[in-house]
């Protein structure tokens, strides 16, 4: 089970947390603040479960390290192609092929996915 997370509104923090949904963001050194984001969070258990299960979903859609190996291995991929002739990068796209079957979810998976993606 995910958790959810109080944390402040600046740059990284921002793209990990979704306000209201994945937990808390609140302004920096704004300690009043911090203190009613957690005691929200502490005096509200379906809440915290609900924003603890959202966190967790997004955490695996959006930062699985599985995709960002697919997405990288993609890159290096175009761009070996377009520096090299098109035969002697047989061998690298079957392994792309392997990659890309380590992304292949159940149908419930990827309406999560999708879900999580346009949050």
């Amino acid at each position: 089970m995910g958790k959810p997370a109080v944390g402040t509104d600046v740059r990284g923090t921002r793209e990990v947390i979704v306000d209201g949904k994945t937990g808390y963001l609140v302004p920096p050194r704004d300690a009043s603040a911090l203190a009613d984001a957690i005691s929200r969070l502490s005096s509200a258990p379906a809440q915290r479960r609900k924003m603890g299960k959202a966190a967790r979903r997004r955490a695996e859609v959006h930062f699985d390290e599985r995709f960002y190996f697919w997405r990288t291995d993609h890159e290096y991929r175009r761009l070996a192609e377009a520096k090299m002739p098109s035969g002697r990068l047989q061998g690298l796209k079957d392994l792309s092929l392997e990659a890309k079957r380590l992304l292949v979810c159940s149908g419930e998976e990827k309406n999560e996915v999708q879900q999580m993606r346009s949050v």
